[in-house]
Formats: structure tokens, sequence, C-alpha cells
């Protein structure tokens, strides 16, 4: 059996919304950076929807310290991003083709 038989779909879809998350959260402070203030909001609201609970543990870590800040680290927090992007594709396909 391969690992996404023995994952429940529930898993899976969870994963999704945190990585989509991520990425609306990553776009949100693109956008504030550039003084887009609508649109920011417009971000952080969609990713507060996408996944309530991630939204508010990542919002939390970053003000911590323990998730990488997306503008003073923006190095830190793309490899942030792609490892939860890594963990899902894995999750996905845990065999790609050849």
């Amino acid at each position: 059996m391969n690992r996404r038989e023995s994952e429940p779909e529930g898993e899976l879809d969870r994963r999704r919304r945190n990585v989509r998350c991520l990425e609306l959260i990553d776009a949100s402070h693109r956008a504030h950076a550039r003084g887009l203030k609508r649109a920011t909001r417009r971000l952080v609201d969609s990713a507060a929807d996408a996944a309530p609970d991630t939204y508010a543990v990542v919002i939390g870590g970053i003000r911590i310290g323990a998730v990488p800040h997306p503008d003073r680290d923006p190095q830190d927090w793309a490899e942030y991003i792609d490892a939860q992007r890594d963990a899902l594709a894995e999750l996905e396909d845990p065999e790609p083709s050849r």
C-alpha cells in the first residue's frame, strides 16, 4: 500500500488548504510591500478563510520568531513554503513516474 492509500483523504485536503493559506499569506505580504491595502486585506481574509487554524499558527509563529518572517527573512520564508509544497506533492504522488 502506498502512502496515498494509507493517508485519510481529510489529511490530504487539510494539507492542500494549509499550502493555499501559506501562498495567500505570502501574496498578502507582497501586496502590502507594494502599498496595495485593499488587495492585502482581501488576501489576508482569504488566507484566514482557507485554513483558520493554519493562519493563526503561522501568524503567531511569525510574531514569536518560530516561523520565518516574509519581509525580514524572505529566503527562509520561501524555503518554508517550498518545504510545505514538497510535503504536499509527496503526499499527492509518493512515487513520481520516471
